[in-house]
């Protein structure tokens, strides 16, 4: 899968092509990457190959980083309660709390007497996550970077899959995190958007997921935007 150079003109990030899915998929997928004609005359620019093996992971880091240096994005603090409630680790659980954002989950689950560690990869985001949280246990890297990956009680990665080139990956790490019994919730967005790289249904975020027990819904209150949310245990 072509990834995207930390180097990348943002007009070659911002303007993605629409592809129509195949019939009985629903929606439209969107890609992020830029193709090797889009990326001509970006600095840095060799081959597919090579810009795979070089700036995999440095590619998703430049990608939220542009996310997050759009105006507003890191000033959005506030809990996402009308479906993080489906969220309920037991009393003083260690939680990873998988993109961090701007620390409003972090500091929900601490006030409510939770060890929280917070994976955050975007600098622009972590400096504001450091203001509005300045005693979170908060890591500037990304999933696979994270160096102390077991022993949690509870996982919570939302909104997240829809956006990353290998989903699996995020998922078996969730999975090496988890303690045997450890409560997993994971949320992706209903609507495909310009930001997503693929479209998830109840049926395929199942599938996603299926190393663990949970249980998969569409979750909606008719004012915030549709959720499919897993929840479960390892």
């Amino acid at each position: 899968m072509p990834v995207l150079l930390a180097d990348v003109r943002p007009e070659v990030c911002r303007e993605v092509a629409v592809e129509d899915r195949p019939s009985g998929q629903g929606g439209l997928q969107e890609r992020l990457w830029p193709t090797p004609s889009e990326m001509d005359g970006c600095e840095g620019w060799n081959s597919a190959q090579g810009m795979q093996e070089r700036n995999a992971l440095d590619s998703i880091r430049a990608k939220l980083e542009f996310e997050a240096s759009k105006p507003g994005h890191k000033d959005l603090f506030f809990f996402r309660e009308w479906y993080m409630k489906e969220f309920a680790p037991p009393v003083g659980a260690r939680i990873l709390d998988i993109g961090g954002y701007v620390g409003a989950t972090a500091k929900h689950y601490m006030d409510l007497g939770h060890d929280v560690t917070s994976i955050e990869a975007s600098h622009t985001f972590c400096e504001q996550f450091r203001k509005n949280v300045p005693t979170a246990d908060l890591r500037e890297c990304l999933l696979e970077e994270f160096d102390e990956p077991e022993g949690y009680d509870a996982a919570s990665c939302t909104e997240i899959l829809n956006m990353v080139p290998d989903p699996s990956a995020i998922v078996e790490a969730i999975h090496k995190s988890l303690k045997p019994g450890g409560l997993v919730f994971v949320t992706v967005t209903e609507r495909t958007n310009r930001h997503h790289m693929r479209h998830y249904t109840v049926t395929s975020l199942r599938e996603q997921m299926r190393d663990f027990d949970v249980d998969v819904k569409l979750w909606g209150d008719g004012i915030h935007e549709p959720q499919i949310i897993a929840r479960g245990y390892k």
